[in-house]
């Protein structure tokens, strides 16, 4: 598979992106209940 150099500097943006707002919103979350809960 062969992929251009565009291809994969956005693959590797995008993917740099989902971890930075992963980590955003799990530092918001203070306990189990408001993960599962979505702090209602």
């Amino acid at each position: 598979m062969n992929l251009h150099w565009l291809d994969i500097t956005t693959l590797v943006l995008y993917m740099s992106a989902l971890v930075i707002m992963g980590i955003y919103f799990s530092r918001k979350n203070t306990n189990t209940e408001e993960y599962f809960v979505g702090g209602r």
